[in-house]
This record gives C-alpha cells, structure tokens and sequence, in this order.
C-alpha cells in the first residue's frame, strides 16, 4: 500500500512539472545597443512591452554598446536579440570593436528609413539657396559615432561651411536643434520629428510623399540616398527556434500598437515587407559601406 501511494504521489509530481513546463512562457529578451536616450531605447521599450502583451517572458537589456553587447553576447543568456544597423557598424569598425553578422545571427531585416534634414518651423524654410543666402556657415546637429566630412558635397554645392555639432544620440540632436545650438539637423526621419510642431523636415533620402528628396536638390552628395537598415540580431537562440523568433518580429511589426504606430507615421518599410522582398544581409553590408564602413 505504501509503495503504491508512493508511485502516485511521483506520478503527481512528474505530472505536475509536465504542466508548468507546458505553460511556460517563451522567452525573448530585448537587448538595447543603443543610448537610452535614442530611437535604439525607444524601439526597445516598444517591442518588449509589445512581446509581453503576446504571452512573452521578455526583459529590458541595456547594453549601450558594442564592447557590452559582444560580453554579453558570449554569456549563457537567455533567448534575446538586438537591433543593429548598417551607420552602427561603420561607427563601430572604426574603433577597436565590431558585431558581425552571420546567417545564424541575422535573423531578419526590421526596417528601412529615411534621412532627413530639417530646421525650425520659424525659420520659415522655403528652399535651401534662401536659408543659406548670406551665410559663411551653418551648424548642423549630427551623431557623434557619424564619420567626418558628411556634409563636404553639400559644402562644395553652396560654398558654405558646415559645422558639425556632435551629439551623443538622435533625441539629443533634436534637442540642440531645439534649443538653437544648431542651424540644421541631420537625422532619421522618424516620429519624434514628424510630430513636432517647432520642427519641419523639409527633404528626405527616401520616397516620401510631400518632402522634397534629396537626390533632386543635392544630386551630387554621396548621401544623396543613404538611409537606415536595420536587422535584428540574435543572442543565444536555439536553431530550431529561429524561425518562430523570426515569425514574432514580423509579428511585432503587423500587430495594432506602439510599433507599428511608429512605424507607420515615420514611414518605416517594414522588415516582413523587405523579407518578402528577398532583402538581408547582402543589403545590410551595402548599407555599412555607404555609411562610411570602409573609411
């Protein structure tokens, strides 16, 4: 008797694990490589709430960098990915530290955006040759990992000097554009600008309904079409699961909320879109060269 009462108590016990595990949450972390005060944090914060709300056990995970990400990279962490960009890596290859993709780590493109450039709403902007009529030079906000001399083509155009005033991260650029430390801003086109009523973009890389393109009035500057690709990069992800992960983020991207709100009125193309395309990290690499990856 004892011993039956013994079996069914372990038959409980196994039975018992066999429904936790079952109802376990997957789990996905989101890694942020970026400042906490750009777009890399914003985005970041957006997809973890949104893979939550999916059912996902998913955590915050700022590593700011490419020396951290890499450390992280190697530990024995849970199921992550991060988001990593072709300007981000031409930033990092000319210091002492690089992320590489491969087929097992690229797990998909996530979007594609614009550049833009933009100036205050009061300065009234009507065309480029009226803003700079007079001028010896002008300030321009610009990212503090970008290469020197983006703006030489522009320079040689106009004959006037472009300074560049580093920011460490796209939300402080707005805000030294805001606060007239700068003429100009260089900067992805996204929602923050777009919403902004002290702000106008008036010209973009990419095909954007209402804005002026770039290649028309700087048909000469080597960033006449530079943009932003992203692709997400897997941490620590089974093969066989790489394909639900995969599915997810597309997912993320598809679903009514933050993300797809943000993507929408920064007129992202969205990853699932660039997949069905056939584009990855062929198109990933060219994006690192024209941001400067070999220079």
């Amino acid at each position: 008797m004892r011993k039956t009462i013994t079996m069914i108590g372990a038959f409980m016990i196994a039975l018992s694990s066999m429904v936790v595990s079952s109802a376990a949450k997957p789990v996905l972390d989101v890694v942020v490589n970026g400042s906490k005060t750009g777009n890399s944090m914003k985005m970041g914060v957006m997809m973890q709430e949104l893979l939550t709300q999916q059912g996902y056990d998913s955590e915050i995970v700022h590593t700011g960098g490419c020396v951290n990400t890499t450390a992280y990279s190697k530990k024995d962490t849970r199921p992550a990915f991060f988001l990593y960009s072709g300007s981000a890596y031409a930033s990092d290859a000319r210091g002492d530290c690089v992320i590489t993709p491969t087929e097992e780590t690229f797990l998909t493109t996530f979007f594609f955006r614009s550049q833009a450039l933009c100036t205050l709403e009061k300065n009234n902007f009507k065309s480029l040759e009226t803003f700079l009529k007079n001028k010896e030079r002008v300030t321009i906000a610009a990212g503090s990992s970008w290469p020197n001399g983006m703006f030489d083509g522009l320079e040689k155009q106009f004959g006037v000097d472009f300074v560049e005033v580093k920011y460490k991260g796209s939300g402080s650029q707005l805000k030294g554009l805001l606060a007239g430390d700068t003429d100009l801003l260089f900067t992805g086109y996204t929602k923050r600008e777009i919403s902004n009523p002290d702000v106008d973009c008036f010209a973009v890389s990419g095909d954007v309904q209402g804005k002026d393109k770039f290649s028309d009035l700087f048909p000469e500057w080597n960033l006449a079409t530079i943009g932003e690709f992203s692709y997400a990069h897997g941490i620590n992800i089974p093969a066989d699961q790489k394909e639900s992960v995969r599915a997810i983020l597309h997912d993320l991207m598809k679903v009514d909320g933050k993300v797809k709100d943000f993507m929408t009125v920064s007129k992202y193309t969205p990853g699932y879109v660039l997949d069905a395309q056939g584009v990855g990290i062929n198109d990933f690499w060219n994006n690192a060269k024209a941001w400067g990856a070999n220079n």
